[in-house]
């Protein structure tokens, strides 16, 4: 991997992880939410999983552009993947 191809890889990682941070502030933010009285308590709350999930293949790529290994990076391409379909609110 050359140190472009790295520094690319990184710079999508961060980010990845500032987008991950900018939905979580944002759904912090947001209004309140009428069917939260309907939900049982969560251990940990919805934002900073959101966080913790959606960050995590930026922070894979990342160590895998650090460590200069294309597997490391093609599985965070496809962790990445794995949580792009969407689905709907029930």
């Amino acid at each position: 991997m050359t140190a472009r191809t790295r520094r690319l890889v990184g710079a999508t990682g961060v980010a990845i992880v500032i987008v991950a941070l900018i939905i979580a502030i944002l759904s912090v933010l947001g209004g309140p939410d009428i069917s939260a009285d309907l939900r049982p308590p969560m251990l940990v709350p919805g934002p900073i999983l959101s966080v913790i999930f959606l960050s995590a293949p930026g922070v894979i790529a990342t160590i895998g552009a650090i460590r200069r290994s294309n597997v490391i990076v093609v599985i965070a391409g496809i962790s990445a993947l794995l949580q792009s379909p969407s689905r709907s609110a029930p």
